[in-house]
């Protein structure tokens, strides 16, 4: 494992504690447990674009698909051809 990979791989254990708690509504209501929940939709995981998306993609793409597994919640990596276009994106 890269060091760029073992930052990323303790970043995202950071994130997976305050993200687990922040999406688990209704702990405190015993009837919800019995509820089913709907489906999460896919969440957006972009990168600016400072290198080919070819190498973002193999770079990012397992820790967000690591961070995915972990939290339970389907996450999709994304990036653009360029920095203009992900701004764009973000309107």
């Amino acid at each position: 494992m890269t060091p760029l990979h073992r930052t990323l791989a303790a970043l995202a254990a950071c994130l997976a504690i305050p993200v687990g708690i922040a999406l688990a509504p209704g702990v405190d209501r015993p009837e919800a447990a019995a509820e089913a929940p709907p489906p999460a939709p896919a969440l957006t995981f972009a990168v600016v674009p400072q290198q080919s998306a070819t190498r973002l993609a193999r770079g990012w793409g397992p820790l967000v698909a690591a961070l995915g597994r972990q939290t339970g919640l389907p996450l999709r990596f994304v990036t653009t051809k360029d920095i203009p276009t992900f701004e764009a994106c973000l309107d």
